[in-house]
């Protein structure tokens, strides 16, 4: 079996080897991906929000957006735009 997938790697000429490295630096790139989005989701998500929301609810929007950007992951980005967009247009 595996003698035949080499015949037909080597039928494939050049262009295999090509195809190879692309196929192994695409799984590569997937695989570093997965462990920053990863890593970026394990954040304590209940306690940054509270302590984002207690900010909010005492009216110090600077105090808010200066938390969202102390931690860096998409949950906080999402809500800094958000709250810029408020206080830019409040």
């Amino acid at each position: 079996m595996i003698g035949e997938l080499m015949k037909l790697y080597n039928a494939g000429g050049n262009w295999m080897h090509l195809i190879s490295v692309t196929s192994l630096l695409g799984i590569a790139i997937i695989i570093e991906r997965f462990m920053v989005l990863t890593a970026a989701a394990n954040i304590k998500k209940d306690e940054v929000l509270n302590h984002i929301n207690s900010y909010i609810l005492q009216g110090n929007l600077e105090k808010a957006i200066a938390v969202t950007s102390q931690v860096k992951n998409p949950l906080t980005n999402i809500v800094r735009a958000g709250l810029m967009a408020v206080a830019n247009n409040g």
